[in-house]
């Protein structure tokens, strides 16, 4: 069976929707030889067999509410949401601005 992968979606979120689980996300990432922090590109397309499917109940679920989790999140999101964003106008110095002496 084959997924493409939707915009933001990381692998744990293909696990759970199409395995019904995060227990499924090793064996998607052997399976499509790629580690389990990789970052999906929209539109790849991923691997898997219908006995990798650990819990079948949560898979029919996100299948018949068509639920598409996706929680991939980049660092420069997560630099806004904490710090209001990048550059000299956000950092913080001892956070992520470092004031070394010279010499």
């Amino acid at each position: 069976m084959e997924v493409k992968v939707k915009e933001r979606q990381s692998l744990f979120d293909i696990a759970i929707q199409y395995l019904g689980s995060v227990e499924g996300v090793l064996l998607l990432a052997e399976k499509n030889n790629i580690s389990i922090t990789d970052a999906l590109e929209d539109g790849t397309i991923l691997k898997y067999d219908s006995t990798d499917i650990i819990d079948t109940k949560v898979a029919k679920h996100y299948a018949q509410e068509h639920l598409s989790p996706a929680t991939d999140i980049s660092e420069r999101e997560i630099n806004t949401l904490l710090y209001g964003g990048e550059g000299i106008g956000y950092w913080r110095v001892g956070k992520n601005f470092i004031v070394m002496e010279n010499g």
